[in-house]
C-alpha cells in the first residue's frame, strides 16, 4: 500500500500499475456501451509527488493507446498532474479544468501523491484514479471522505460503479 510520506519502491509501483491494468479491464467491460467509452482501450497513468506534480515513476501505458494519441495521452497525464500541483488548495484537476485550453479533469490528490491518467473519457479517468487511490491509500484515516468529496464535485457518474470492484483487489 502507499502511505502518506513514504517513499514509493519501484516494486509497489509495478504492483499499482499492475492493479490499474485490472481495473482498467473491468472499467471497458462495465462501461462498454457507454457512447463516451466507445473506442477507448487505453491509457498513459503517472504517479506525481503532490508539491511539485513532478512524476516519481516513468509514466506507465494501461491498455492499449493509438499510436496517434499516444503522444496526446502521456502529455495530458503528466499536464493534469502539475496542474494539480499548482493548485495546492485543489483535490482534483477537474477544479481547474479548462476544455478551450486543452486542460481536463482526470487527476486526484490523496495525501501527498498525485494520481493522474488520460485516454478514457474525462470522468472515467477521474474514476478510476478515484478507486486506485482509495485501494492504495486506504490506510489514510480520510481516504474515503476525500474521494467522495472529490466525486461528488464532478457529479462522477462512473465511481460509485467501479468501487463495486474494490473488493476483488
Amino acid at each position: 500500500k502507499l502511505e502518506r510520506g513514504c517513499r514509493v519502491p519501484a516494486q509497489e509501483y509495478a504492483k499499482f500499475v499492475f492493479t490499474l491494468r485490472r481495473l482498467v479491464v473491468e472499467a471497458l467491460f462495465l462501461f462498454k456501451e457507454d457512447e463516451k467509452w466507445l473506442g477507448r482501450t487505453g491509457a498513459y497513468f503517472c504517479l506525481a509527488d503532490a508539491r511539485t506534480g513532478a512524476p516519481l515513476f516513468e509514466p506507465a501505458l494501461v491498455g492499449s493507446v493509438l499510436p496517434e494519441k499516444s503522444e496526446k495521452y502521456l502529455s495530458f497525464c503528466q499536464e493534469k498532474a502539475r496542474r494539480l500541483a499548482s493548485h495546492p488548495e485543489h483535490e482534483a484537476s477537474w477544479e481547474s479544468r479548462n476544455p478551450d485550453a486543452g486542460q481536463w479533469g482526470g487527476a486526484v490528490r490523496v495525501g501527498d501523491f498525485i494520481f493522474s491518467i488520460s485516454g478514457f473519457p474525462e470522468l472515467g479517468d477521474e474514476a478510476l484514479m478515484l478507486i486506485m487511490a482509495e485501494i492504495h491509500c486506504s490506510n489514510e484515516p480520510a481516504v474515503l471522505e476525500t474521494v467522495t468529496h472529490i466525486a461528488g464535485q464532478s457529479n462522477n457518474p462512473y465511481w460509485r460503479n467501479l468501487r463495486g470492484f474494490i473488493g476483488r483487489f
